[in-house]
């Protein structure tokens, strides 16, 4: 258990982006793209007193802001998602217990939220 705690804290994690982000650089990557967390049907309470998708949401923020703080490319996988309800997202899901993992379906969904910048990457990278 973690008695409530997030496995790695919001500002650790910020941390980690921004060291990741600077040491990528540093050896010379020319594209970096960061992309949020796919929405979940985990809404249970945790310890902590909020949920996973809480918590999701409030690391998608984190990364979002480090995207723009270091002028890096984002992809909003969780704004890909958006405007899906439950009924809708349930199928790209695993199934109940899981509802946290994509299936089949929804990495086809996820495919084509993360392809463009991809796509756009490795294009300015070739050019």
């Amino acid at each position: 258990s973690d008695r409530g705690l997030p496995r790695v804290s919001p500002a650790a994690f910020r941390a980690n982006l921004m060291e990741m982000i600077e040491r990528a650089r540093r050896f010379g990557t020319r594209h970096i793209i960061l992309s949020t967390n796919h929405p979940t049907l985990r809404h249970k309470t945790l310890l902590s007193g909020e949920s996973l998708e809480e918590r999701r949401r409030h690391y998608n923020w984190i990364m979002r802001e480090v995207a723009a703080e270091t002028e890096v490319t984002l992809c909003d996988i969780d704004d890909g998602f958006a405007g899906l309800d439950g009924a809708a997202l349930e199928p790209l899901l695993l199934p109940y217990p899981d509802h946290l993992h994509l299936s089949a379906r929804g990495h086809a969904h996820y495919a084509g939220l993360i392809y463009p910048p991809v796509a756009e990457a490795i294009r300015a990278v070739i050019a």
